[in-house]
């Protein structure tokens, strides 16, 4: 069951581009740069949906990806992460269990697209529900 899509066309960083790590007092301390900052403000605006309620249940998450061949697949998933839990679509990307990336190619040039499913295994969902009902009841 789809719960919630979005399709957005920019231009998706490589991985190694958006974290930095020092290391201080014997532990990696992880830095945010510059690219991912803007990569995440960017999708979090994309993402914002008026009057969704966040999903606070265990979900399942398909990333779509159009990107040039040589990039890596992986680059803009901790963005999207992010962005999605900042734009209030999830209530912690903890929440997203499992992460599906078809991904097709185009020409060097040409503009990435991205489209993001959230999507729930049924018996999740239904757990979700049965312990909300509980609550509510006297």
């Amino acid at each position: 069951m789809i719960l919630w899509q979005k399709s957005v066309a920019t231009k998706l960083p490589a991985v190694n581009e958006w974290h930095g790590a020092d290391v201080i007092n014997g532990r990696a301390r992880i830095f945010d740069t510059t690219k991912y900052k803007k990569l995440k403000k960017a999708l979090t605006f994309q993402f914002m949906t008026p009057r969704f309620l966040p999903i606070d249940f265990y979900c399942d998450m398909i990333i779509e990806v159009t990107m040039w061949k040589v990039r890596d697949t992986d680059g803009p998933v901790k963005a999207i992460m992010d962005a999605l839990e900042d734009a209030g679509i999830v209530t912690n990307d903890k929440k997203i269990r499992d992460i599906m990336i078809p991904r097709d190619y185009h020409k060097r040039d040409d503009t990435d697209e991205l489209r993001v499913t959230l999507i729930t295994c049924e018996e999740e969902l239904l757990r979700t529900l049965v312990d909300r009902r509980l609550k509510e009841s006297p």
